[in-house]
């Protein structure tokens, strides 16, 4: 009763952790729910070696959409805010193992459909 049947099967952990929150949210009504808190993570960005995030960023950008179109489906998406953030930011230069070095601060970002989006809050860095 509480099965996604439409959402994507992968082996990507980001995605059927997703999947699972969705079939949870669907259940809502059953739990007397009137709101959740869900904290899901994606693991391997300490890339020093070699530089895969535009992989790591495919990963989550195919999770995002899936778990954002069951949202619309089942009517959750403009009373839901997804917060997705990071512990550490990574440099924009490759170093010498082709991979990147720890550098300062994080990024998060916002995301829901009742929320006014196009916005930056802070400044970008001077070499930008």
């Amino acid at each position: 009763e509480f099965e996604v049947t439409d959402y994507p099967v992968t082996s990507v952990k980001l995605t059927s952790s997703f999947k699972a929150v969705a079939g949870y949210m669907k259940s809502r009504q059953y739990r007397k729910a009137n709101r959740d808190v869900f904290v899901l993570s994606q693991g391997g960005f300490d890339m020093h070696k070699e530089d895969l995030l535009h992989e790591k960023f495919q990963e989550a950008n195919e999770a995002l959409y899936g778990f954002v179109q069951e949202l619309k489906a089942q009517d959750l998406w403009n009373s839901t805010v997804i917060v997705m953030g990071s512990d550490f930011g990574r440099s924009m230069n490759t170093n010498s193992n082709g991979g990147t070095d720890h550098a300062w601060g994080g990024n998060y970002f916002m995301a829901g459909g009742s929320l006014k989006g196009g916005q930056i809050i802070g400044k970008f860095p001077t070499p930008l």
